[in-house]
Formats: structure tokens, sequence, C-alpha cells
């Protein structure tokens, strides 16, 4: 009766289901504030640090046509600015590389299809770096 099918295992299956409840809200969280970096990337600090900004735009036959823009004076941009804004995009684009490829090597794949998605998020910014 020590042992009844209804009692077993209970605290081993709530300690799972916690777990995966964490897991699953730091993977929702994660994509969420790497939206937000992708779009204040995109909109402020591009604009403010180096004077980029880009779009894209939906002609009426359903073309899809990107727009990117910059600034032509360039002597009005800090270098200091320029280099942290560029270094920082390099930097963490390449940590999350590395944590990309450390979880394909864990055989973790589903992980690593969220840390794709922050690398396209990423590598879209950082596909900007010859325009300024």
């Amino acid at each position: 009766f020590f042992f009844s099918s209804r009692r077993r295992h209970t605290r081993c299956s709530g300690v799972s289901w916690a777990r995966r409840c964490v897991q699953e809200t730091g993977q929702i969280l994660t994509i969420i504030f790497s939206a937000f970096d992708f779009w204040t990337v995109k909109n402020i600090t591009g604009r403010l640090l180096v004077g980029l900004r880009w779009w894209s735009k939906v002609k009426s036959n359903g073309e899809q046509n990107w727009i990117y823009e910059c600034k032509l004076d360039e002597s009005k941009l800090n270098q200091v600015d320029k280099t942290f804004f560029w270094g920082g995009q390099l930097i963490f684009t390449g940590v999350w590389l590395v944590i990309g490829i450390s979880n394909l090597i864990g055989f973790r794949l589903t992980v690593a299809f969220f840390n794709g998605f922050i690398i396209a998020l990423l590598g879209s910014n950082l596909s900007l770096i010859h325009i300024s």
C-alpha cells in the first residue's frame, strides 16, 4: 500500500515539471529580450550612434523592397560611438554563435533553434556594417 501507483513519482514529476517550466520561461524571455534588443539597435542606437536607418516596404505588386539610409556627413559621427556600436554588435554575435555551436554539439536542438533565431536578428543588424 505504501508504493501504490497513485503516489508513485509525484515528487519527481513535480520537480521535472518545475524545471521544464523554468527552462521554457527562460527561452521565451530570451526571445522577447532579443527582439527588443533588435528593435532598439535598429531604430534607436543605430540611428544615434552611427546614423543608420533601415526598413522594409512592400510594393503594390507584393515585392518587398529594403530601404537603407545612413548619414551623408560622417564627420558629425563620433568615432568612439561608431567603434563601440560595431564592436558590441560583433562581440555579442560571436558570443551567441559560440553558445549556438555548443548547443548543437550537445544535441540541445530546441535551444539551438532559439540561438539561431537570436543570431539571425543580430546578423541582420550586423549586415549593415559595410554601409556606415
